[in-house]
């Protein structure tokens, strides 16, 4: 198969983000990245194409999701109501969503395993405690 390669050397991370009221997020991706929003059954694109590197992004309540085929980091405050879902899949970046309810039964695709499997890493910030005054 000279010219091809197997989709399972480039597997995808698909991670979904569901934000209860509105919040800031902070992403770090190490490809460019776009933010969509989930609307009924179909998604639109929330903002500009996010850069390589570490990104705040302020989201209204709602599910929005994205793809990467490197390893990425969301931030979040200790109080920020949103809730994080990622997926890794051995599919490229144009693939299709898959069933949340079939998440855990993805299956490799390709020939040979994947070279590197994204993963997410969340952080749940706690706010900096105020300096008290001395009296």
């Amino acid at each position: 198969m000279l010219g091809r390669w197997p989709a399972a050397a480039y597997p995808c991370l698909m991670v979904a983000l569901t934000v209860a009221e509105p919040a800031v997020v902070t992403l770090t991706v190490h490809d460019h990245v776009q933010l969509d929003r989930v609307t009924g059954t179909s998604a639109e694109r929330h903002g500009d194409l996010l850069p390589p590197g570490t990104t705040p992004v302020r989201l209204a309540a709602g599910t929005y999701v994205f793809r990467t085929t490197a390893d990425a980091q969301v931030q979040l405050g200790d109080d920020a109501p949103v809730h994080v879902l990622a997926v890794a899949q051995a599919n490229d970046k144009d693939g299709n969503w898959p069933d949340p309810q079939m998440a855990q039964a993805l299956d490799g695709r390709g020939d040979s395993p994947p070279d590197h499997v994204p993963t997410l890493t969340v952080l749940r910030l706690s706010p900096m405690p105020r300096p008290v005054a001395p009296r």
